[in-house]
């Protein structure tokens, strides 16, 4: 609250109207769901939000709005080239949250040079984002980071550029500021994901997904070798075809003592021995 109540000091009524987003987004998440009262807290967001989200929400995705063509338009690289390319964006509602705003690109992103395909807003603060990697990471990523307190990323890699996206992944120094990275689905492989192990900007890293990839067993040894995880309190790797050995390698680890989420479903070794040792270890966080 200490930033809203700084917004209401300030002179622009925009600033102003921030404060009353910031506190009535806090209000909603207090509330249960269930309960009543949310409504007309839900229509003032609403009239906040029409009102603001292009002025309010523009540095996160280092994009400008224009009133002319309703749409976006972006720098192609550097602030001093004139090239532009345009984008649709829409808001919606989470409906499990209620109190987060997503942002949605409505648009096709440029696969060469990626970008931002949505980010969430709760709080009164931008918390989550969707990557695209491409030619111009990790700039507008920076941007984003220096304009809100975003602590959640999913990152997303076309197959052919998969290598070269995970190693600038694993050097990029906003990665720090990641607490939740998501990696599912990427088709990940040990060779890809060793580079990310071997950076010491993850150790402050709490949860890490890597669901649907092409890990085996060795890619399950490697994380159970990562001494940079060792604040890692979840841990998603179902789909990724792990058998016995990686089983009893995440059980030995010497680095996952804090974890209480370990989702290993869909896997060969999920009920066999090495499932036994992990629930040995990790009781009830084993999923």
């Amino acid at each position: 609250m200490v930033f809203a109540d700084w917004l209401d000091e300030q002179d622009d009524p925009s600033d102003r109207d921030r404060a009353e987003f910031v506190r009535l987004q806090c209000a909603l998440a207090r509330l249960p769901i269930e309960q009543g009262g949310r409504t007309p807290l839900h229509a003032r967001q609403f009239q906040l939000l029409h009102a603001h989200w292009q002025e309010w929400f523009a540095p996160i995705l280092n994009y400008r709005f224009t009133e002319q063509t309703n749409s976006w338009l972006s720098f192609r690289g550097s602030a001093d080239e004139q090239e532009f390319r345009r984008r649709q964006w829409k808001w919606s509602i989470d409906p499990y949250a209620e109190h987060a705003v997503d942002i949605r690109l409505t648009s096709d992103v440029d696969l060469d040079l990626g970008g931002i395909r949505w980010f969430r807003c709760e709080r009164g603060f931008g918390s989550m984002v969707e990557v695209l990697f491409g030619q111009y990471f990790p700039n507008w990523v920076d941007a984003a980071l220096a304009a809100e307190p975003i602590y959640e990323m999913r990152f997303s890699i076309l197959p052919r550029r998969l290598a070269d996206g995970m190693h600038q992944l694993a050097r990029w120094q906003g990665l720090a500021q990641i607490r939740s990275l998501d990696l599912s689905g990427l088709g990940i492989t040990e060779r890809e994901l060793r580079p990310l192990l071997h950076s010491p900007l993850l150790a402050e890293l709490q949860e890490l997904q890597l669901s649907g990839n092409r890990l085996g067993d060795a890619g399950v040894i490697a994380l159970a070798e990562c001494p940079w995880l060792r604040n890692l309190q979840t841990l998603k790797i179902r789909l990724n075809a792990i058998y016995e050995e990686g089983g009893r390698a995440l059980a030995r680890s010497p680095y996952l003592d804090k974890l209480k989420r370990l989702e290993v479903s869909a896997n060969s070794m999920a009920y066999g021995t090495a499932y036994r040792l992990l629930r040995e270890r990790f009781g009830e966080a084993v999923q």
